[in-house]
């Protein structure tokens, strides 16, 4: 697996993700909290919003990593994967944390996929002799 496949493949995932949670924005921020004021939901949003930019902003980053040379896109690749590991420790807190609440937890599929990106990035960043 090379890493330009990698660097291409996290990439679209990220912006999907960024799309996705920007115009979900609402319902992530007042998930699990049925009478939410106006205030809370539009700071919950804002929030959310700004995840979603800065996941737009990574995701821009890995696409336009591919195409530089191997030993550059591995060391992107090895951020990456650590990066991901970050998220997915947060996710995990947020999961034990809020274990007895109806919301506020990370969805299941989500730190799946996440995990797949850590450890596939993570592979390839450190396997030796990845070619284009």
């Amino acid at each position: 697996m090379t890493p330009k496949i990698v660097l291409t493949v996290t990439g679209i995932i990220q912006v999907i993700f960024a799309i996705g949670i920007f115009f979900g924005a609402g319902g992530l921020a007042s998930d699990g909290i049925p009478e939410i004021s106006e205030q809370a939901l539009w700071l919950g949003s804002t929030f959310v919003e700004v995840m979603a930019a800065m996941s737009l902003g990574t995701g821009i980053i890995l696409l336009l990593s591919r195409d530089i040379e191997i030993s550059g896109a591995k060391k992107v690749l090895m951020g990456a994967g650590i990066s991901f590991l970050i998220v997915i420790s947060v996710m995990i807190f947020h999961l034990i944390k809020n274990a007895d609440m109806q919301g506020g937890k990370p969805p299941i599929p989500l730190m799946i996929v996440f995990s797949v990106l850590a450890v596939w990035s993570l592979y390839v960043a450190i396997k030796e002799g990845s070619s284009e």
